[in-house]
């Protein structure tokens, strides 16, 4: 007797839970007339029942769905045709006509697709309580910067970069440009990010204000969906909810994650990763499409993923201009799994052809956008272009290897030199890629740790430990992880398991590329929250906290007496997660185990955020600049600030809008505080410079007293001849001056020596107030200085008045004998 469709709907609406195993078994069912229980991942307990419901029937010492037909129905929400049973009796080519007819007579197109398609796990009530908390910790982690982003109706973002953004969406402020738009400054740049972060400051004002929220919240938001496809990768992978949250929650608390997707950083860099994020979970869920299906069954099961993952490799190289980069994942899978696929005894170009299909997408969209609107210069667009053409090249070399039955060893080096001749033809036939790739490349080789840029410096870098540097990005999760992704490639090959293949290449490229650069280390922070997962629930099983993860063991666990989390469970399946009552030895584990895994990464992630947000001082000194930029009447073009070039965007988005750039800043400012010739730099800074900000600092071991630094900034500009003191903060850490010609104030004087020329009151400097007093030198019996600060002068008994024309214009002032107090 079999369960008719409206008892296993019944049985559905009792226990959701079952959904994902009926949809697992009706999979193996539709390709074997028989099959065993390690072929599927249900549990003993929810296959028992199953079976006891007449749902699954035995054959021999095999099994298979006793109505398949009603078993679709009931999943899929369809009423069941009359006569659906399926008797033991029933042949193979008696199943294949009846499905045959089944199609003829009931479903069309869509019927077949909506059946086909790849279908997610129903997550229970506890899965989905258990992903809101895995989401709200990586907003906590990044709301962490809160109070230093919005201070005093101001939103002051991290760091630099961001106010580059800012500076560009201003520009579409003015134009009143429309949804989508792009600067042409920023076509060869990151014109799909910008036109994103466009759009969304439309749909939210369209004025000043939208941009600095916009700036300030994408990161955030970007990150919750970076989290979500992380959980939905490994999932994918795992068939596991509970390590789906360790991944989510460890990646909650990589500090190279947190702070780069911190509320304020509002910059390319969180953009670039929840691309990465579902581009992995895109080439999981295609990895893990059964090739074995007919081929309008591929099709169908394939098709979403596919559009998905070619849609994310094409915003991945519109994003951003080293995009190109992070797409390289997705090559080397399709040269893996060409091998993999090699080694089996299969067809490699059946293997990858879903695959090929998507870079062919991606480079499809990518010249098109190229074409329409100039977006990326011609050879970024080229990129998923050599992606296709080198994948294709290693399928068709592979298939050819495999017709002609050589074995993967033998073929594996023909097949490798297949896709480097690809790059060659580009190299050869496109000068203008050749000659990027070789700048880039002597950048991120050659150049990596040479700059005072921290991005730019290896992952690995000596001085922060070599081998033991990546804890201050990603605390122990990177050393937990990596052990997993190599086994992940162990999997792949002994399992046949392509799906972790893809996931592994992931660690592996972004590995290489975060060890030349630290900037890719956010980028690897993604799939390493997958495979840190599965060792975060390894190690909780083997404390006896939890169920051994199911894909360890390569078959389903049947210790089922052991808790998930606490709960003794026999019937729940691997996609949900199970809360129970707790002891206080297991929940003193599992805290214990947290601790060791993420205790490191939660405590550095505050401390590297704070590191990027705008000091109180700095931020004080900007505000002054604006309000007497204003107050003066200032034109923007007059308004530039010259400091130290991580803050130099800031200031000058305070200043004048105008933070375009900090490479005036960045070139000259340190050469500056060394200088001891304040006159000749003067000059030099005269006309462009409006503001000169110095903040506590050193200058290699010792600062000399002649410096500028010094004079500046400890001395507050007195023994200068053009430079204004006119702010600093209480605390004196910050100073700023304006750039003057002075006022030459002269006088006869029956010294021979020297005269001294004080100013009868304190300059007050906002915060603050300073003597002002210089020394004249002597000679022909008159005497001369540069003052700069305008006021009452005491001269030797007699006093004089500097006005603030006159040191601005460089006006001579002269001190007559009779003058007296």
């Amino acid at each position: 007797m079999t369960a008719p469709r409206e008892e296993i709907s019944d049985l559905l609406a009792g226990r959701p839970e079952f959904e994902s195993a009926l949809r697992e078994i009706l999979d193996v069912d539709e390709r074997r007339e028989t099959w065993t229980f390690d072929d599927v991942s249900a549990d003993s307990g929810t296959f028992g029942e199953l079976v006891s419901r007449d749902v699954v029937e035995r054959v021999g010492d095999e099994y298979r769905l006793a109505d398949p037909t009603a078993v679709r129905a009931a999943l899929d929400g369809e009423s069941s045709p009359e006569g659906s049973h399926r008797s033991e009796s029933a042949s193979t080519g008696d199943r294949a006509t009846a499905g045959t007819n089944a199609a003829a007579n009931g479903r069309g197109v869509a019927d077949e697709l909506s059946r086909l398609r790849e279908r997610l796990p129903s997550p229970s009530r506890n899965t989905v309580v258990g992903i809101v908390a895995a989401l709200a910790l990586v907003a906590a982690f990044r709301l962490v910067a809160y109070p230093s982003v919005f201070r005093d109706g101001d939103i002051v973002l991290l760091a630099n970069d961001p106010y580059f953004y800012r500076y560009w969406l201003l520009e579409l402020v003015a134009e009143g440009a429309g949804p989508f738009a792009v600067p042409e400054g920023v076509l060869n740049g990151e014109p799909l990010l910008v036109a994103v972060l466009w759009t969304a400051t439309l749909a939210v004002g369209g004025d000043a204000r939208a941009v600095d929220l916009v700036l300030a919240w994408y990161p955030v938001v970007a990150a919750l969906v970076t989290g979500l496809a992380v959980y939905g990768a490994t999932v994918r992978l795992t068939d596991d909810a509970r390590i789906g949250l360790a991944a989510t929650g460890l990646l909650a608390v990589m500090p190279i994650h947190a702070y780069r997707s911190a509320v304020g950083f509002g910059d390319h860099h969180a953009f670039d990763y929840m691309i990465v994020a579902v581009s992995l979970y895109a080439l999981v869920g295609l990895a893990s499409v059964d090739r074995d299906l007919s081929p309008r069954s591929l099709t169908a099961r394939a098709a979403p993923w596919a559009v998905l993952l070619g849609g994310a490799l094409a915003a991945q190289v519109l994003a951003w201009n080293a995009g190109p980069l992070l797409i390289l994942p997705a090559g080397l899978y399709l040269l893996a799994r060409s091998l993999l696929e090699l080694r089996a005894g299969r067809s490699p170009l059946r293997g990858v052809a879903p695959t090929l299909a998507a870079a062919g997408l991606a480079a499809t969209l990518v010249w098109a956008a190229h074409g329409a609107w100039q977006w990326q210069a011609s050879y970024v667009a080229l990129t998923p272009v050599f992606l296709f053409g080198g994948g294709l090249a290693a399928a068709l070399v592979g298939e050819g290897s495999h017709r002609a039955g050589l074995s993967w060893k033998a073929a594996s080096g023909t097949l490798t030199a297949a896709s480097v001749g690809v790059f060659a033809i580009a190299w050869t036939q496109f000068p203008e890629f050749a000659t990027e790739f070789r700048e880039e490349t002597e950048r991120l080789a050659l150049k990596a740790g040479q700059s005072e840029i921290v991005e730019t410096a290896s992952l690995f870098d000596a001085d922060l430990g070599g081998p033991f540097a990546p804890i201050f990005y990603f605390g122990l999760v990177l050393f937990l992880a990596l052990p997993y992704a190599v086994w992940g490639v162990w999997v792949a090959e002994s399992r046949d398991r392509p799906d972790w293949l893809a996931a592994s290449t992931f660690v592996g490229l972004l590995l290489v590329l975060g060890t030349l650069q630290v900037r890719f280390a956010g980028a690897l922070a993604v799939p390493v929250a997958v495979f840190a997962g599965v060792g975060f629930v390894h190690l909780a099983s083997v404390v006896d906290l939890a169920r051994r993860p199911a894909c360890l063991s390569g078959s389903d666990d049947t210790d089922n007496h052991r808790s998930d989390f606490g709960e003794n469970r026999n019937d729940a399946s691997r996609s949900t997660v199970q809360i129970g009552n707790v002891d206080g030895r297991s929940l003193g584990l599992l805290l214990a185990v947290t601790v060791l895994i993420a205790g490191l990464g939660a405590f550095l992630t505050p401390l590297l955020t704070n590191d990027l947000t705008v000091e109180s001082e700095s931020y004080q000194a900007a505000t002054w600049i604006q309000g007497d930029a204003a107050e003066r009447g200032l034109a923007e073009n007059e308004r530039y600030v010259f400091s130290q070039w991580d803050r130099n965007r800031m200031y000058n988005a305070f200043a004048s809008g105008d933070s375009r750039s900090y490479g005036f800043a960045r070139s000259n400012y340190d050469g500056f505080l060394a200088a001891t010739n304040g006159t000749e730099w003067y000059e030099r800074l005269d006309g462009r410079v409006q503001y000169v900000v110095t903040a506590d600092r050193t200058i290699g071991d010792s600062v000399s007293e002649d410096a500028m630094y010094y004079r500046l900034h400890e001395e507050y500009g007195v023994d200068t001849d053009h430079y204004r003191a006119v702010y600093a903060t209480d605390d004196g850490t910050r100073k700023v001056f304006t750039l003057v010609s002075g006022a030459t104030v002269t006088g006869p004087t029956s010294s021979n020596d020297t005269v001294n020329v004080s100013r009868t009151e304190d300059v007050d400097l906002g915060e603050t107030s300073v003597d002002y007093e210089r020394t004249a030198a002597v000679e022909n019996g008159t005497f001369s200085v540069v003052i700069t600060q305008p006021g009452e002068y005491s001269v030797g008994g007699r006093t004089v008045t500097v006005s603030e024309a006159a040191v601005v214009n460089g006006t001579a002032v002269e001190v007559s004998e009779n003058s007296t107090t």
